[in-house]
């Protein structure tokens, strides 16, 4: 009888998570999140926790928080997490401590010189994640349409480039926020050309999206797609790897609709950046495929187990095929 209890009460605890585990322990798992005045309903903070504890991320940027007090009212009431509010109102962090090392946080462009293009000053993280620097830059650029704000938009793009190259040349940078305008426009319109024309440098990891269906949009109230995340050259590779991923985080799906989400938490959704930074097939993570992981392979194959890092050919198996594939990998 007891056993039964038990086990009644593991399968309610597994309904009565709301929201799915979006991220993994085996990748670097970065929301950017637009929480609109937050908290804008009684309830929003209940919403909030409920959110961070389910998703299974490591750091969350958020715009417009309304206050600290209210930010920070969150921590407390969050197992392993801890949160920055930045020193000019409407940004922060989220993070998970149990992952996530803090190294340094500041905002850059916070003189009065640059208030005009930056309401909100870009508030810096730099965090350490299994031995690997990054560096976040949370933003929220001014919003609405017209000639004056565009270009607004534009000089801040072009001060953040600036910064990134004269600071941060071969970091691993995450530039991202609600960025509010279109990545998709050509040359005469887009705001962020200096980051689009440099491909080498730059990629907005968001860029799919845009061009896709609305349904995946961040905002869907206009429609549109305005909260955005850019990496440096440095996370090109991890981000080609195979277990990482852009998305928009559709939570009014796990609600009674949008309405529900829109009236508690924001009527922006968040956008999540994914990384591995372990190369497919290096089991031992020592940043060299060789015969030492074809001998981890084979034990996983041996013992019929599973390991996504293994799987070099990405068929949710790991058998001979995979071993074949690492193997050519390590003769070629």
């Amino acid at each position: 009888m007891m056993k039964k209890f038990i086990i009644l009460l593991y399968i309610s605890g597994l309904l009565s998570q709301t929201y799915p585990e979006f991220g993994s322990s085996e990748t670097l798992d970065i929301v950017t999140w637009n929480i609109e005045n937050f908290p804008k309903h009684n309830y929003t903070v209940d919403y909030v926790i409920e959110v961070v504890q389910e998703i299974n991320v490591d750091i969350i940027a958020m715009q417009e928080i309304s206050g600290s007090s209210d930010f920070m009212s969150i921590i407390p009431n969050l197992d392993g997490w801890d949160g920055l509010y930045a020193s000019w109102p409407g940004l922060a962090y989220l993070y998970n401590t149990n992952t996530v090392e803090v190294n340094s946080i500041y905002d850059i462009y916070e003189t009065e010189n640059y208030w005009y293009v930056f309401p909100r000053s870009p508030y810096v993280m730099e965090v350490t994640y299994q031995g690997t620097e990054f560096y976040i830059i949370n933003n929220h650029f001014k919003c609405c349409g017209g000639s004056e704000s565009e270009e607004r938009r534009r000089q801040a793009s072009l001060l953040l480039e600036e910064y990134i190259e004269t600071n941060l040349s071969d970091k691993n940078v995450i530039l991202l926020g609600d960025l509010n305008d279109d990545i998709t426009e050509g040359e005469d319109d887009n705001v962020f050309w200096n980051f689009i024309e440099d491909p080498a440098l730059y990629y907005f990891t968001d860029m799919n999206i845009a061009l896709g269906p609305s349904s995946n949009w961040s905002y869907p109230t206009w429609p549109s797609h305005l909260d955005h995340i850019l990496i440096t050259d440095e996370l090109f590779d991890a981000f080609e790897n195979q277990n990482s991923k852009i998305e928009t985080l559709k939570l009014d799906n796990y609600l009674n609709g949008w309405n529900e989400y829109d009236t508690f938490l924001s009527d922006h959704r968040p956008v999540m950046i994914s990384l591995s930074m372990t190369t497919l097939g290096d089991l031992n993570n020592d940043g060299t495929l060789d015969i030492l992981d074809v001998i981890l392979i084979v034990d996983i194959v041996l013992d019929e187990g599973y390991n996504s890092i293994a799987d070099m050919n990405n068929d949710d198996i790991v058998n001979v095929l995979d071993l074949i594939t690492i193997i050519d990998i390590i003769l070629q």
